[in-house]
């Protein structure tokens, strides 16, 4: 099985792997509260039914999967 953090060193990697011309139509800007459960499940805080609602959002919206990797970019520093 899979641990936590292979599962975000996954995210972190393809994060990693965007190319710009991904990146450059990227223009939905990330609500407030959206983005604070963002940084939250990046710093292990979201307890398991709120991190599987989120992750589930990631799916659909590459906008959210970018802004977690850099948030757990942050987190490793």
């Amino acid at each position: 099985m899979i641990t936590e953090g292979e599962q975000f060193n996954v995210v972190l990697q393809f994060a990693g792997d965007t190319t710009p011309d991904v990146l450059g139509r990227m223009g939905q800007e990330i609500p407030d509260d959206l983005d604070d459960r963002l940084r939250a499940l990046a710093s292990g805080e979201l307890n398991i039914r709120e991190r599987n609602r989120l992750l589930e959002k990631l799916v659909d919206c590459p906008e959210l999967l970018l802004r977690l990797a850099t948030y757990l970019r942050e987190s490793e520093d």
